[in-house]
């Protein structure tokens, strides 16, 4: 290591062997040169060939120490490598070839090397072209290069500009080799398993690169490798990785030139946005999966010109908005978030729960203004929050149960269903106003067909559950405001421009209703809405399926779907006439 100081850094490094298209030369200094001296020939071998499928590996030890002599030859679709480095007895021998369609190398160190294109094209350099002297190369600086590489990984100094995830994959090749028996073929470990970059607090899955020879389909999951842990089962994509050629690009050319070779893709939450210019290369396409539930990003109507099928995660997602639409209607028939404010306030709000002994003492409060012994124990806005009833009954509460209530459902859908069946738990009566679904289907989910009419006056919560098309957008106006009961609570987890907005203030305004919202006209909501001074309003932020489980759960029906399209079970293809209702 005082060696090593005493030389510094490197002062050069020779990059005449990258062939064009594998990127940048290898730059001459340490600071974003991160590899070391006998990893230099392996990296470069792979940096040749591509990554290897197989290899095989000899060794053998020379006097005392670890082996010291290793013979590698490394197998790829159509280009191999054959390394030889000799440490033994004080000699340094290194020798390595390379070999694949229109090229020949011949390297050895530190003497000569020799690129031979197929075209007659040969390149030749001798010791004194490599160094720029007559002797061998000694100015390695291998203490400079490990500290800017920990310096690197630990957040210490300016990451340099490399492929981390090329790294775990080279880890894992160098890895193999080390533990390897002596001369057997082996196949190389995946998938691979690296860790995510600088910041994130999960592992990753980045499988290691197929190639076309495989008879497998090819795959692009257009997520970040980087955020995979969000979405994907890490076991599930290890199995999946076994029959599909997984592909996960980190760059538009990446995604431009997997899309070319893919056979289907997974995108929607999270993905870049697929142009025209790349659908057009996807020649091969036969489906198209959205981590999501809207569609309209990846064209349908081109996809169903092309014969592609196209499959959403609606299920999955409706599984959390459902139970959203149950904590809204339980909170404005209790009235919670009027009630949580008062209690913030320092009040105690009007129901039937005051202590019998504090009812007593207000009454006498209340009868005897002048007594000074009671003003300053129960203050003005004690006494007027104090509920007093007729005997030991109280007043009447303004809250209510959802236990045995009548819940109207305008659409049907992933999310009403799941709705409905949560609604079946608390006995609830569910009115369906909806055009397209079939009758057998109504029956079998326990839910009874209504006219919007019946659903809007016949309910005490109406949940909205409609795409926004032409004849959706302002459904619910003043006619259909009108309609609803005193104390009924409307929910909309949908789209807001199902209902008329200047409409529902009015409606609201009366202070007969609560309006349940997670959807808006504007979003984010700006300061000073009207809607944020109404006490019988409930507000979440477009937040209804916002949760690690469903980020999960919508990633683990997209494998599903993968898997039974390979193996060839039914998958659940959008049809045309959903498509069209959905936004």
């Amino acid at each position: 290591l005082n060696l090593s100081r005493r030389i510094g850094g490197p002062s050069s490094f020779c990059g005449k062997f990258t062939r064009g298209g594998l990127g940048t030369e290898p730059s001459d200094t340490a600071d974003d040169w991160i590899t070391s001296d006998g990893a230099h020939a392996l990296d470069l071998a792979i940096a040749t060939i591509g990554l290897p499928h197989s290899f095989s590996a000899s060794r053998k030890k020379v006097g005392l120490g670890p082996d010291n002599v290793w013979m590698i030859q490394l197998f790829g679709k159509e280009s191999s490598a054959f390394l030889v480095f000799d440490f033994g007895a004080g000699r340094r021998i290194e020798r390595y070839e390379w070999t694949g369609p229109g090229y020949d190398v011949v390297l050895e160190l530190p003497d000569r090397a020799e690129w031979a294109q197929h075209n007659g094209v040969t390149e030749q350099w001798q010791s004194q072209s490599l160094t720029g002297s007559d002797s061998p190369v000694e100015n390695y600086g291998y203490a400079d290069e490990y500290r800017v590489f920990l310096n690197a990984i630990s957040g210490l100094g300016p990451r340099p500009e490399v492929d981390f995830h090329y790294a775990s994959r080279y880890m894992r090749i160098a890895t193999a080799i080390l533990g390897s028996n002596h001369g057997v073929v082996t196949r190389i470990p995946q998938p691979i398993e690296v860790e995510t970059p600088r910041g994130a607090t999960d592992r990753i899955i980045v499988p290691a690169v197929h190639h076309p020879a495989s008879r497998r389909p090819v795959v692009t999951i257009l997520q970040e490798p980087a955020i995979h842990a969000k979405y994907f089962n890490f076991s599930e994509l290890r199995s999946l990785a076994e029959i599909l050629d997984l592909r996960f690009p980190t760059s538009q050319q990446d995604i431009s030139k997997d899309l070319a070779e893919s056979h289907a893709i997974v995108t929607g939450w999270d993905a870049p946005l697929i142009s025209d210019e790349q659908f057009d290369l996807a020649e091969k396409l036969e489906l198209v999966v959205v981590v999501g539930s809207s569609v309209k990003i990846v064209k349908p109507e081109l996809l169903k010109k092309r014969g592609v099928a196209l499959c959403n995660t609606a299920d999955a997602i409706a599984k959390s908005v459902s139970e959203h639409c149950l904590l809204l209607s339980l909170a404005g028939l209790r009235k919670l978030t009027n009630l949580d404010r008062q209690m913030h306030q320092g009040k105690w709000p009007p129901g039937n729960s005051s202590p019998l002994w504090l009812q007593k003492a207000v009454k006498v409060a209340r009868r005897v203004p002048g007594a000074r012994g009671l003003k300053p124990l129960f203050p003005k806005s004690i006494i007027k929050s104090v509920s007093i009833g007729r005997g030991n009954g109280g007043g009447t509460p303004p809250w209510a149960d959802l236990r045995g209530q009548t819940i109207g459902l305008v659409g049907w859908g992933h999310i009403a269903s799941n709705f409905a069946r949560l609604l079946a738990s608390f006995s609830c009566k569910v009115l369906v106003y909806s055009e397209s679904a079939s009758s057998e289907e109504l029956e079998g989910h326990g839910v009874q067909r209504a006219t919007l009419g019946e659903v809007l006056g016949g309910s005490r919560v109406v949940s909205l559950h409609r795409g926004v098309t032409e004849r959706t957008i302002g459904m619910i106006g003043e006619k259909e405001l009108a309609l609803l009961r005193s104390g009924t609570v409307l929910v909309n987890t949908a789209r807001a421009a199902l209902i008329d907005e200047t409409a529902l203030l009015a409606r609201l305004k009366q202070g007969d209703i609560v309006a349940a919202l997670d959807v808006f006209s504007r979003e984010p909501l700006p300061p000073g809405h009207p809607l944020q001074k109404l006490d019988n309003v409930i507000l979440t932020p477009h937040m209804s399926n916002i949760s690690r489980e469903c980020y999960l759960r919508v990633g683990t029906d997209a494998l599903r779907i993968l898997r039974d399209w390979k193996e060839g079970r039914t998958i659940p293809v959008l049809l045309d006439d959903r498509i069209e209702k959905m936004t």
